[in-house]
């Protein structure tokens, strides 16, 4: 097989983009809570959720370069009960999200040829959406090159109309529009609201550490790429919504959550209404697979560090590509698209926040507790604790706030959010027990500070410090376990072996002990 080809900046701008974005964001940011709330979130927002996000997700890909992403992150800092759960609530909530786009493109795909009130037949409806299923996971059994230069291609097919439309608005708005106000706002419903509909929005920008082993040097590639994600979904979102706010044709406090169908016709006739259709079918494509990317890298990573049966770590030699983990996020999607499965898309925003703030808690634990861990990159600023504690604050607020919301949305929705956390718990203890689950994870920076097979390297060498032999020596055999698995890597012919590793480690204790009764 020839040199592993690694994604490189544009190929994960587009697949960050689609993650995040795929369009020019929900008009619900702008009736929300009116045009100027809105205007003023999408502004802001960034700011206090993905700037951090994307800053955490650049500091722990270089420091975990490797598969598996947020999953490994929260094993490392709080162990891989709480590494699962992470790793659970992420792939479970992508793939419901997945199973919605297959269903959206085929409303547009039929939409013009069905009268109001008409439908398919169950088995032809069901047919054309899982045949958009097969054909929109064929990208990711092929390669990681083809997904990112597609979706690459993909962006300009669906910003293009869009530019057009905000032109034409731009020179028929009314500013004045976008101070419109909704009579007697209520806090807790459209504030809460705007709150909601805008971490949906601008979540997700930890996507491509799930992916960070097939990256060109994570700690350069990943915070350009990141930084121009950021803002192309801002800008994605904030020049159509303003301008369609300031054309007034509707006015946005009556828009809807189709409106941009209707803004289209309004505003530029079929030929627009048309263009936006297919930048809007093309983005459905787009999300799927930039959906499907992520959940089946994050199931390979699990696989290969140890937290899910290694069985969905096999890919295929010609592609290099995880095909179980494809194929089990395809069934799973394949046999949503065959029902209604809206009533569990509340769960799905619950799991996601639950996911992302479990991200913040473990970068937090591991810049608390492991602060010369190796970093290639660092959150600027970010140094001492008091740093720490203020850079956390707002994503943090953010986070609880949005799973306090999320989980108190009616006893329904309750219930099938203690439901989805139970399978969670429920899965990790069940696979366990029937010994699926060993996690062996040790960071590729770790293996790579070996050169000479079945070396022991100390991460940081202490050597010529009689002070801190003397500590060692005196430290229990626990301190030599923790040295050991924390700062010390065993290589043989360039592949880790867990078997040296603990070889390694009598090895140590033997001489540590002869040395203190030699003393």
């Amino acid at each position: 097989m020839k040199g592993k080809q690694k994604l490189g900046l544009l190929a994960i701008v587009g697949i960050v983009f689609f993650n995040v974005c795929g369009g020019p964001g929900s008009v619900e940011i702008m009736y929300s809570a009116g045009p100027l709330p809105g205007l003023i979130g999408l502004l802001i927002f960034p700011f206090f959720w993905s700037g951090p996000l994307a800053l955490i997700t650049c500091e722990l890909s270089s420091a975990f370069p490797d598969n598996g992403g947020y999953g490994l992150w929260v094993s490392e800092a709080f162990g891989e009960f709480w590494g699962f759960q992470e790793s659970f609530l992420s792939w479970f909530a992508g793939v419901i999200d997945s199973a919605v786009y297959p269903v959206l493109a085929f409303e547009i795909l039929t939409g013009p040829f069905l009268q109001d009130g008409q439908e398919l037949v169950w088995w032809l409806a069901y047919l054309c959406k899982l045949t958009l299923c097969v054909m929109w996971t064929l990208p990711n059994l092929i390669g990681v090159q083809i997904v990112g230069k597609g979706l690459v291609f993909l962006t300009v097919i669906v910003l293009c109309p869009f530019i057009v439309l905000s032109i034409i608005c731009i020179f028929n708005a009314d500013w004045n529009n976008l101070l419109v106000t909704i009579p007697n706002p209520t806090f807790g419903t459209d504030w809460f609201n705007l709150f909601n509909v805008l971490f949906w929005n601008f979540g997700g920008f930890d996507c491509i550490s799930t992916v960070a082993g097939e990256v060109e040097n994570p700690a350069k590639t990943l915070p350009r790429a990141l930084l121009c994600a950021i803002v192309m979904v801002v800008l994605a979102y904030l020049v159509p919504l303003t301008s369609a706010a300031a054309a007034g044709n509707p006015p946005a406090l009556t828009w809807g959550d189709d409106e941009w169908s209707t803004i289209a016709f309004n505003m530029g006739g079929p030929v627009m209404l048309g263009a936006v259709l297919v930048s809007t079918f093309f983005g459905n494509m787009g999300i799927f697979i930039a959906n499907m990317f992520e959940d089946a890298w994050q199931l390979n990573g699990m696989a290969e560090q140890g937290l899910v049966p290694k069985i969905f770590a096999k890919r295929l030699p010609k592609y290099d590509t995880p095909i179980v983990s494809i194929t089990a996020a395809f069934i799973i999607i394949a046999c949503l698209c065959a029902f209604d499965f809206s009533f569990i898309l509340p769960v799905d925003t619950f799991f996601t926040s639950c996911a992302a703030t479990l991200e913040f808690l473990a970068y937090g634990k591991l810049r608390w507790s492991r602060p010369h861990m190796k970093r290639p990159f660092q959150v600027p600023g970010v140094r001492g604790k008091c740093s720490l504690i203020c850079f956390l604050f707002f994503p943090l607020l953010v986070g609880f706030t949005i799973l306090y919301t999320s989980f108190f949305i009616g006893l329904t929705g309750a219930i099938m959010n203690l439901c989805g956390l139970s399978i969670g718990v429920g899965l990790y203890y069940s696979l366990r027990y029937f010994g699926y689950i060993n996690y062996n994870y040790v960071s590729k920076n770790k293996r790579a500070d070996s050169l000479d097979p079945a070396a022991v390297i100390p991460y940081h060498s202490n050597e010529g410090s009689d002070d801190e032999s003397s500590s060692l020596l005196s430290g229990s055999s626990e301190d030599v376990d923790d040295i050991q698995i924390e700062e010390t890597m065993v290589h043989n012919q360039g592949t880790y072996d867990p078997g040296l590793v603990l070889q390694a480690q009598n090895d140590l204790k033997e001489k540590i002990q002869m040395t203190a009764v030699k003393s």
